[in-house]
């Protein structure tokens, strides 16, 4: 605490000496006092010293700094700089505007003040008039289109117009004003404080080393008090979502009346959350925060593409897979582990661990200078430079020491390796940033825990349906798991007609290589199908994009968070009701949840044209063969032959009934031929159109009768038939002579 004292007192010595020296020089301007400088730079200057004081303590207890501290001086900070910078646009256009008038109007006035002085009035017009237009009323106003952009520009240019005007005006009652370049006197001040040198060249080099040296190491030092995640944007959006989210379980609430905080939203730690954990009362679903490890810069061939690798923050435990080549002791990496999975309650934060909001934000984190496969390196140079960071830095789960520690202690290192995409997996901390930056239907890491049953909401901007998170899942988990996912969406993709899509969902299956039997993918999707709610459809046709509106836009307005979250419950009613109404006896069955995937697939099963066209024809056709075997008194005796009942006996046929039989079956043969073709059973055996007849067929390929005139008639049909009723009925496959 003495030295923060101490530093703080000599900072704050040497701002007011600065504040002192910067009047002293409009004071002593020819002739008269700089006014208007004085006006519109001293007040921000004054108050500029108080934030860099409040940032200098906030930076210094950061680690110490209790949250509700914290957030009251981040707080505070903002104010000061929101005001400061209104300040110097309104005073400096009242009392410096005048120039720029002066300058347009002796300089261009031919070509230039006069098309900007029409244009001001043009626009000012305009913006009124679009003003009062109902098409602008309520917010409604879109910029794209002329009416709403001179309803959002008009007011502004009006604004600095008439600050122009009116700073010209008072210019009359205003003395003359000293030179803008007062600031060179000053520069030349702080140069003769410099040491001695021969010449001015000299001066200026040692200068520039001086300056160059004395920043590099006031920077190192000060990165050992400024956490590096304290001070990026990830604290701001991590103090948004607990308030709103958490804080709505919060039922003893007292929120701080100024920043709206209460430290009692940040009760609960992700550890809390495990079966037969501390908090024995929770009986939801098992949390699994999805993240992404950022690996710009790194050796395995693998994640060059990808540049990231899956993060994840569970009750149980928090990491990544490790590459099952990577050495246990990669040299001169000692202190690395093997193992890149560590327990909750034990990882980055002093025991129980973590609180929600932590993951929650990191797992939210879009905006970040590495951020997967997404990463460019100028872009990502650029957002470090402005601090648009949501990432966070945590301590490896590899490393032996630094995986107890929340963020470096030492942060310009690791603040060099995010501005120069030098991110890797073997340093003692890693950056961790929105999973999407991986995969960002977080089917993952479902899959990577064989899980059969999976329920996806897409809710990507993807206006143009083209299914890249869908994809780039279904290749991972291909790439990395060697698991097979079957999806097919054509019902999502809308129609070119009218742009709307047959179905909000399809189902899909899972093939696990060490599992028997499938598993199943509910996909939904936001799209419209024509069936949601007026209100729901008026909204879109009032706002074309919907809903797949930019996911930049982090403001919605009642109407519109109305709308997608009545979209969203039509989507998931209309998906599941009929599903859960038809298995509602079933729910105290263990495989309820087998049969109501089961039912969701067969409800939502892609319909196939061979299946519309063909399908009540075959039907016909059978009816004609009952009523042959039944309008014969040798043939009526196939009859639960033909129309299988269980538990029916063989029928007795002698051998002079033979002939008349088989060539009676030669023709339910040719018929299962006819629907193989037509119902293109190769490829849609597992329809559930199709469910009736694959039954029927197996029936008749178990009866003795059948069986004897399938060896004697099949070799006369198909090969491709005869082999799909070998595989999937276990018919023999009898080639002929």
């Amino acid at each position: 605490m003495a030295v923060i004292a101490v530093t703080l007192g000599a900072v704050t010595a040497l701002l007011t000496m600065g504040l002192e020296a910067i009047f002293g020089i409009w004071r002593r301007a020819p002739n008269h006092p700089d006014t208007p400088a004085v006006t519109v730079f001293g007040i921000p200057l004054v108050v500029l010293a108080l934030f860099l004081a409040l940032i200098l303590l906030v930076g210094f207890m950061s680690r110490n700094l209790p949250d509700g501290a914290s957030k009251w001086l981040v707080r505070m900070r903002a104010y000061i700089a929101i005001y400061s910078t209104l300040w110097l646009v309104w005073a400096g256009l009242s009392l410096y505007g005048w120039r720029l008038d002066c300058w347009l109007w002796t300089k261009y006035h031919h070509y230039a003040a006069w098309p900007l002085i029409a244009g001001w009035g043009w626009t000012t017009i305009r913006g009124v008039l679009a003003g009062k237009s109902a098409d602008t009323k309520g917010g409604k106003a879109d910029w794209k289109t002329s009416l709403g952009f001179y309803a959002t520009v008009g007011p502004y240019v009006f604004i600095v117009g008439l600050f122009l005007a009116l700073s010209l005006a008072a210019q009359t009652a205003v003395t003359a004003t000293a030179d803008f370049l007062k600031a060179t006197s000053l520069v030349h001040s702080c140069f003769a404080m410099m040491l001695p040198v021969a010449t001015a060249g000299q001066r200026w080099t040692w200068s520039l080393l001086f300056c160059l040296g004395s920043s590099t190491l006031l920077a190192f030092w000060l990165s050992f008090w400024f956490d590096v995640n304290e001070f990026s944007l990830n604290n701001f959006y991590r103090g948004r979502l607990v308030r709103c989210y958490l804080g709505a379980t919060n039922k003893k609430r007292r929120p701080n009346p100024f920043t709206g905080y209460d430290p009692r939203d940040e009760r609960w730690t992700l550890s809390e959350f495990k079966k037969n954990g501390p908090n024995p009362k929770y009986e939801g679903p098992f949390p699994i925060f999805n993240a992404t490890l950022n690996l710009v810069h790194g050796d395995e061939l693998a994640w060059q593409e990808r540049r990231g690798a899956s993060f994840t923050f569970t009750p149980d435990l928090c990491g990544y897979e490790t590459p099952w080549h990577a050495p246990a002791n990669p040299q001169p990496f000692a202190k690395l582990e093997f193992l890149g999975y560590r327990e909750t309650n034990d990882y980055a934060y002093p025991a129980p661990g973590m609180h929600l909001g932590t993951p929650m934000s990191i797992s939210g984190a879009a905006l970040s200078p590495n951020m997967g496969f997404y990463t460019r390196a100028a872009t990502g140079f650029l957002m470090t430079i402005f601090n648009a960071r949501l990432g966070w830095w945590l301590g490896n789960p590899r490393h032996k020491t630094t995986r107890h520690r929340a963020g470096p202690t030492q942060g310009l290192a690791y603040l060099m390796k995010e501005l120069l995409g030098l991110t890797n997996d073997r340093a003692g901390f890693i950056y961790v940033s929105d999973g999407g930056h991986f995969e960002n239907l977080a089917i993952y890491e479902l899959v990577r825990r064989r899980c059969r049953f999976i329920v996806a909401c897409d809710a990507e901007e993807d206006a143009k349906f083209a299914f890249n998170g869908l994809g780039n899942a279904i290749r991972k988990c291909r790439e990395d798991f060697g698991v097979e996912i079957d999806l097919r969406v054509d019902l999502i993709k809308p129609e070119t007609a009218n742009l709307l899509s047959r179905s909000h969902c399809v189902v899909g299956t899972i093939q696990y290589p060490d599992q028997v039997g499938l598993g199943y993918l509910v996909y939904l999707k936001t799209s419209l199908v024509g069936d949601e709610p007026e209100d729901v459809l008026q909204y879109h046709v009032a706002h074309p994009d919907f809903p797949h509106q930019s996911t930049a836009d982090q403001w919605f307005t009642e109407s519109q968070f109305e709308s997608y979250r009545r979209l969203g419950l039509h989507i998931a009613e209309t998906t599941f009701q009929r599903a859960v109404g038809d298995q509602q006896s079933q729910t105290g069955n263990a495989s309820y949840r087998q049969l109501l995937f089961e039912e969701l697939r067969d409800n939502w099963y892609p319909p196939v044209k061979a299946i519309q066209k063909n399908f009540t024809k075959h039907a016909q056709a059978l009816d004609k063969l009952v009523e042959e075997m039944r309008s014969d008194a040798t043939l009526v005796k196939l009859d639960t032959l033909l129309i299988p009942v269980l538990g029916a006996k063989e029928p007795e046929i002698d051998e002079t009934e033979e002939p008349k039989v088989f060539l009676f079956l030669s023709s339910v043969i040719q018929l299962m031929e006819n629907i193989y073709l037509d119902l293109e059973l190769e490829a849609n055996a597992d329809h559930p159109h199709c469910a009736g007849w694959i039954q029927i067929f197996q029936a008749w390929a178990e009866a003795p009768l059948f069986l004897r005139a399938w060896q004697r008639y099949s070799w006369s049909y198909g090969r491709n038939f005869r082999r799909f009723c070998s595989r999937r009925f276990g018919l023999p496959n009898v080639e002929g002579s």
